[in-house]
């Protein structure tokens, strides 16, 4: 028998074995080292979930990471450990519970979430608790939708492992990780809809003395900002202010976002949408970084701060996070710190994201 006819022989007998699989495509009946397919991450994910896949990332190759991981899958469960993944493999992770679909999750923040803490009470969080469960970082058996104590170590687990600023609190950067691992799909864009007074796809026109300050917002929360002409998301810490917040990116990923947004760094007012809770508000806000040196202790003395400030107290608090200093959001009714007066140009952008101009 030729060389073709043995490839074809072979071929013909793997196609005709019965295995059960339902993998996504159902494309193949059983997996070896060196397929590259997209089932092979679902295969990976439920390694992974049981502890014998210990690398970072799901990809669609079939390497010896994963014919090791199987082979000490197989034989932890007494099977015939030759690292190929076929019914009797899959019938075991099935079993156990750990095989699934990967990158099927469909997220959607109808609610406009923006970011997901601990005190929290939301269906989505049992998709996310899904993702965390699938990275090995979430060990609790059950899903559930109350953002808890358990949850919250999973996220701090996940953040660190990634490089990511370990707060525990799922924003822009933890879901664009999930996500880019292939253990979530989301969607960040939804029109936005907001009780009778709120404009679909626009923010609330709520003031800053009397419904923001010290009641939506406080210093030291951290909140997703969207702008309202990209749709792009990032996430900011506030730090600082009085008559407006000052604030400052979370991460540095954030910092470049927002670079991309404005041009770089730039006192151009952009219309923004804050996303507090399940709520979104209109808002105006600035990208250049001012009163402070990230390389400096906050609250030094400095003889020269960023924006041209000169000797006073360094406002930077977030370090690490490529910017200097602190930025401005203002809302309705918010002012200048240098005068105390209003700003025409915020104030008509924080009109233009809350559908009024």
């Amino acid at each position: 028998m030729g060389k073709k006819s043995i490839a074809l022989f072979l071929s013909l007998s793997l196609a005709a074995i019965p295995s059960g699989l339902t993998f996504a495509d159902e494309s193949h009946n059983l997996h070896k080292k060196g397929v590259d397919c997209e089932e092979i991450k679902i295969v990976q994910s439920a390694l992974k979930q049981d502890g014998t896949y210990t690398y970072d990332k799901l990809t669609t190759y079939f390497g010896p990471i994963t014919e090791e991981a199987v082979i000490g899958f197989q034989r932890k469960y007494g099977l015939t450990a030759d690292g190929i993944v076929g019914a009797s493999t899959i019938d075991k992770m099935k079993e156990l519970g750990i095989y699934q679909k990967v990158g099927n999750t469909n997220l959607v923040i109808q609610n406009s979430q923006g970011m997901y803490k601990k005190g929290m009470n939301h269906e989505e969080i049992k998709v996310l608790q899904q993702a965390l469960k699938l990275d090995g970082v979430y060990n609790y058996d059950e899903l559930t939708t109350y953002f808890g104590p358990v949850t919250e170590n999973a996220v701090i687990a996940f953040q660190r492992k990634y490089g990511l600023t370990p707060d525990g609190v799922i924003g822009a950067s933890s879901l664009n990780k999930m996500s880019s691992l292939g253990l979530i799909k989301y969607s960040s864009n939804q029109a936005i809809s907001r009780g009778s007074v709120t404009r679909k796809g626009f923010g609330e026109h709520v003031d800053w003395w009397s419904e923001v300050k010290d009641k939506l917002i406080n210093r030291g929360d951290n909140v997703v900002v969207q702008d309202f002409n990209t749709g792009k998301q990032f996430n900011i810490k506030v730090t600082y202010g009085t008559n407006h917040a000052d604030v400052e990116a979370l991460t540095a990923n954030d910092t470049n976002i927002m670079k991309d947004i404005w041009g770089g760094f730039s006192w151009e007012r952009r219309p923004v949408l804050v996303y507090v809770g399940n709520r979104a508000l209109a808002a105006s806000m600035t990208n250049m970084p001012h009163a402070g040196v990230d390389n400096q202790p906050e609250g030094a003395t400095l003889s020269k701060r960023s924006g041209g400030y000169g000797r006073g107290y360094n406002l930077d608090m977030v370090k690490n996070n490529g910017m200097s200093g602190v930025v401005d959001l203002h809302f309705k009714g918010s002012s200048r710190h240098k005068d105390g007066r209003s700003d025409s140009q915020h104030q008509n952008a924080i009109k233009r994201s809350a559908g009024l101009k």
